[in-house]
């Protein structure tokens, strides 16, 4: 690459699903333009991602499927041309553009775990085409190296950042307006789980562990509330969460609401965020709960941990463990104090570390050294 020459970085997404991946690219190129770098989207025509990324004045080239991406890709192919793929299957048409033109250069971005191995000579083809493999957190590193046969050293961690744009100006206006609508009191501490409705996200876990903590308040005390808010993912998994409330007696207390893609007043909505997943890649949940000064309680499992440092930012439960969960939400509805002090460390900290022009730089050499 001449001196004069910056990337043309063009990510691609065929998903159509909603969801922190899908998420991740578009705030990763608003912030890439911003700083000047070229930077757009491939996107499936019907899907979650091309609208967002209309929305963010992000440039996008639509595609209808694996066959018009390959098209469209073979396209795109010029001379310092980066392809930043994020969904494993686009890998194999990436891949096979990658081939045809070698002037091109791919970038794969490892968003969730991967269980088993995957060494066999179809996966050998799609990682030896790649340049460069990037994990979002060390867990997911150390998860690609142990699944592809890749040495740890070689996949660089570039953590999520933190988009600005999302966090509400007005964060205790939008506070009050949101529970006003949802007809949750003004005054109640509102524990709130954010995410895809998934079994691998524990919202049934979650329930059980509010009636375990329900159940021990004394009697007269102000009830804390709930909510969950999200995509469905697994297909029928939020009638059968509806069923859990109800039959745990909690259904009252507990709001299940759909996608929202305004998310901020969500988070400003709550005192605290819950994330109870098995397993957690990262979670741009995290960062924006965390920049509006919300304690987060995580599990020990995965990429949250590097997110959320335990007794500074929020706490730690083992996964599947309902007791522990429930223990650590009583610890903060007893503990003000604490609660307090984690969110306001919290808010300091993912500013810190989880910026959006750190991702941006750190991201930028990434490409860079592909054309050393």
């Amino acid at each position: 690459m001449r001196s004069n020459e910056t990337p043309k970085v063009f990510h691609v997404l065929s998903s159509v699903s909603k969801g922190g991946m899908e998420l991740f690219p578009v705030m990763l190129a608003k912030a890439q333009i911003a700083s000047k770098i070229h930077a757009s989207l491939v996107a499936h025509e019907s899907g979650f991602v091309l609208k967002h990324a209309r929305e963010s004045h992000v440039p996008v080239f639509d595609i209808k499927g694996q066959g018009s991406l390959f098209k469209r890709l073979f396209e795109l192919s010029g001379p310092c041309t980066v392809f930043h793929v994020h969904y494993p299957k686009d890998l194999f048409v990436a891949s096979l553009v990658r081939r045809l033109k070698p002037q091109v250069r791919l970038v794969f971005t490892k968003h969730s775990a991967s269980k088993g191995t995957k060494t066999d000579p179809y996966h050998r083809f799609l990682v030896s085409s790649i340049d460069a493999f990037v994990a979002n957190s060390r867990f997911l590193a150390q998860n690609s190296a142990a699944v592809y046969g890749i040495p740890e050293e070689r996949i660089p961690v570039v953590y999520y950042g933190l988009d600005e744009g999302r966090i509400p100006k007005r964060p205790d206006e939008a506070r009050v307006a949101f529970r006003a609508k949802h007809a949750i009191p003004q005054e109640a501490f509102v524990f709130g789980l954010v995410a895809q409705y998934s079994r691998s996200k524990c919202q049934d876990v979650f329930l059980k562990a509010i009636a375990l903590l329900l159940s021990s308040l004394p009697k007269g005390r102000p009830l804390p509330h709930f909510l969950m808010a999200g995509p469905e993912a697994d297909a029928g998994f939020l009638d059968e969460l509806k069923a859990l409330a109800a039959s745990l007696g909690i259904q009252d207390q507990v709001r299940f609401l759909d996608f929202q893609p305004n998310v901020g007043p969500v988070f400003a909505s709550l005192d605290c965020l819950v994330l109870p997943s098995k397993e957690e890649a990262f979670g741009i949940v995290l960062l924006e709960a965390m920049a509006l000064g919300k304690p987060c309680i995580v599990t020990r499992a995965g990429g949250a941990i590097e997110a959320v440092e335990d007794g500074k930012a929020g706490l730690w439960v083992e996964p599947m463990d309902k007791k522990g969960l429930a223990g650590a939400m009583l610890r903060l509805l007893q503990e003000p104090k604490l609660s307090e002090s984690l969110g306001a460390f919290a808010t300091l900290w993912v500013r810190e570390r989880f910026s959006m022009a750190r991702c941006v730089e750190e991201y930028q050499r990434v490409y860079e050294n592909l054309f050393a």
